[in-house]
């Protein structure tokens, strides 16, 4: 065996690789993997020989749909030098699906139903990235989420995505991610002074307006007793007001950095450190644009808030809700650099050996094969981003270009056509080896 080939194996768990070998090569590693993938005794990379099985196995048949219920966009990237593949899946949040608008009594593959069939019968190690929030300990509590295509996701993946349970025989071929932070420390009591974030105020004030928004009284109250115990908050709220727009977007530049989630992911990019700054540029770009056009809307609310001794309840109750929905417009790109930082970090396998399961280390120390499952402005973020870093776009489905905001009539908004689309997925073939 070459050692270049086995290399290139560990590195990536592409078992696409092989393809490109003499016939002789792949016999030798798939009797290799038929033989010592279940014997516990014989060392080796069990997962990689259960990934080259799965490639030329009969019986594991990967998930083939002519349409998707669910997304309402697919693009394919590629990028030869950093050895990723990525697709990513845009959806409107909903649970409808209208593939009826395609193809009268069309086959509907449920998206949560596709992938998770990928998973279990996939040939490539995946690294599959859900818009599902964060959590604390060592599972969910419960479902977070109302019926949706999201709950339906989260129920799907939940065994995979629990500390206390993804060392489930169904997940070995695969890591599962959640990536929305905006909800981190959500629940925290005493949180420490030194991780208060705008990001952490501001989801502080909505989840207080949702659960007690009925109790004006209660909700300012809240508000006072935030400001008095983490003197932090006034700080950072003071930042936002500077009469020079500049200022206020290299503080919030700076927010987006040093937030304790994203800021420990990005010093894990190893590789290609240059990224860390690329992913930083860009959505600081995003996040000051997204502030310059709404900062003279909100700038008089932060101003009583900061005045909360001398403002009245109304006055206070008015300016949490506002706050609530002009700094909520900038919050998904917090979410959105975390997930970028994941996919361009090296995972720490002795780290991972410590805090998972025996044999977490049988994966690639990067992702490579990557599948990203969000909303739609999301998708269209992530999509800029790796064309502005030389990723090519091999392939996509459906409207690119139509906005949630300006829909077009009848067209589908949760279906996905994939009769042109290369299944199963990760079969381009894109390795020169």
């Amino acid at each position: 065996m070459s050692d270049y080939l086995l290399k290139q194996l560990e590195n990536t768990y592409d078992t696409n690789i092989l393809d490109n070998q003499p016939e002789n090569v792949q016999i030798e590693f798939l009797d290799i993997s038929i033989k010592d993938r279940n014997k516990p005794t014989i060392p080796g990379k069990k997962v990689l020989m259960n990934l080259i099985c799965n490639h030329y196995s009969i019986t594991a048949k990967k998930p083939i749909a002519e349409f998707i219920g669910g997304p309402k966009s697919l693009t394919i990237h590629w990028h030869p030098v950093y050895k990723k593949i990525i697709y990513i899946f845009g959806e409107w949040h909903s649970n409808n699906t209208d593939c009826n608008i395609f193809k009268e009594n069309a086959l509907t593959v449920p998206a949560e139903d596709y992938l998770y069939d990928l998973m279990l019968t996939t040939d490539v190690f995946l690294d599959i990235c859900i818009e599902l929030d964060s959590y604390k300990g060592g599972e969910y509590t419960d479902n977070p989420y109302v019926p949706s295509r999201t709950s339906e996701l989260f129920k799907k993946f939940r065994t995979c995505l629990q500390y206390n349970t993804r060392s489930d025989a169904s997940c070995r071929l695969a890591r599962v991610h959640y990536f929305d932070i905006r909800d981190n420390n959500i629940n925290v009591t005493d949180m420490e002074e030194d991780k208060i974030t705008i990001l952490w105020f501001r989801q502080q004030i909505q989840y207080f307006l949702k659960e007690k928004g009925d109790n004006k009284a209660l909700c300012v109250i809240y508000l006072k007793l935030l400001l008095i115990k983490y003197p932090k908050i006034s700080t950072l709220l003071s930042e936002l007001v500077q009469d020079d727009i500049e200022k206020v977007c290299e503080f919030l530049k700076k927010q987006l950095a040093e937030e304790p989630s994203i800021k420990k992911e990005l010093a894990k990019i190893v590789e290609n450190p240059e990224i860390k700054t690329e992913i930083l540029t860009f959505y600081g770009e995003l996040i000051c644009k997204e502030m310059t056009d709404v900062i003279e809307f909100i700038k008089s609310d932060i101003i009583n808030i900061l005045n909360y001794e001398k403002e009245s309840e109304d006055v206070l109750f008015k300016s949490m809700n506002s706050i609530k929905i002009l700094v909520g417009i900038t919050t998904p790109f917090f979410a959105d650099v975390y997930l970028l930082a994941r996919m361009f970090k090296d995972f720490d396998m002795s780290e991972m050996e410590k805090k998972a399961y025996k044999g977490v280390t049988d994966q690639p120390r990067r992702a490579n094969n990557i599948i990203i499952y969000c909303g739609d402005r999301h998708a269209i973020n992530y999509r800029k981003f790796l064309k502005r870093i030389g990723f090519e776009k091999i392939d996509h489905s459906g409207n690119l270009k139509e906005d949630i905001i300006k829909p077009i009539p009848n067209t589908p908004k949760n279906c996905l056509d994939m009769r042109n689309i290369k299944q199963p997925l990760f079969s381009y073939k894109r390795y020169d080896l």
